[in-house]
């Protein structure tokens, strides 16, 4: 029989929510990726300082992994950073920019376990961001996107400057997470915050968490060009193109 399979269920991760608190995301996560053995994985997870979760410190937002999963698996001879991001995680095959951000901290939690040095910290640091660019293709698609030219008519840069006013409701000179929810509400389109935060990554370019109208203008002209290809962003500019425009010729709200 498998390691954790024992007292495993399907409903093992309704457990975890109502008994420890955890995510119901984070809970279905750890269920099927260390069957029973996930009910010991989360008494290594620290209270959270919050209402909810009440544990379940994520390595990154946007996915389901937690800390305690990276102490885990030092106590299973993981023994580098790569391990964790390429190995047993495998964030980095999922999200490359994801698993930069979140290899200080999973450092951090592995110079606790291991007693690492400051110089070894430094050492795996370079070493996984190493591999990461290498091997991954870490800020391979940025660097080649800064390096596209905006191909876009005045026409088209007037359009798309309306566009990204639109979405900056507060005139502010860039778009945030909110503004985009937001947008993508009043759009009917329904995205998760996740997915979201996904496609503001994909046209932030200097990765400061928002978006700028030069950012905005590069990504657009890469669309346009097939540089980027499929784009829920703009396909969703241009649904509400159109239905602006039809509430503009009919005098009243797009039905549908």
């Amino acid at each position: 029989m498998l390691l954790g399979a024992y007292n495993w269920s399907p409903n093992l991760f309704i457990r975890l929510v109502q008994e420890f608190g955890v995510e119901p995301t984070v809970a279905k996560h750890l269920s099927c990726l260390y069957g029973d053995k996930c009910l010991d994985l989360i008494r290594l997870e620290p209270l959270s300082g919050h209402r909810w979760p009440v544990v379940g410190k994520r390595l990154h937002p946007n996915y389901p992994y937690l800390e305690s999963e990276v102490r885990w698996a030092c106590q299973e001879y993981a023994c580098r950073a790569i391990d964790i991001l390429a190995r047993r995680t495998r964030l980095a095959f999922t999200n490359v920019h994801a698993a930069a951000e979140a290899l200080p901290r999973v450092v951090a939690i592995m110079a606790e376990e291991l007693g690492w040095s400051d110089e070894k910290c430094r050492e795996e640091l370079k070493h996984c961001k190493r591999y990461l660019q290498h091997e991954m293709g870490y800020n391979l698609k940025l660097v080649e996107r800064r390096r596209h030219p905006i191909n876009l008519s005045s026409e088209e840069v007037a359009d798309l400057t309306k566009k990204f006013r639109s979405i900056d409701s507060d005139n502010k000179g860039f778009i945030t997470l909110s503004d985009m929810e937001r947008f993508f509400k009043d759009s009917d389109h329904r995205l998760e915050p996740h997915q979201i935060r996904e496609i503001i990554d994909e046209v932030d370019l200097n990765r400061n968490g928002r978006i700028e109208i030069s950012e905005f203008l590069q990504y657009m002209s890469a669309t346009k060009s097939g540089f980027v290809g499929s784009s829920r962003f703009k396909h969703v500019l241009g649904d509400s193109s159109a239905a602006n425009y039809k509430k503009a010729a009919t005098g009243r709200p797009n039905s549908g």
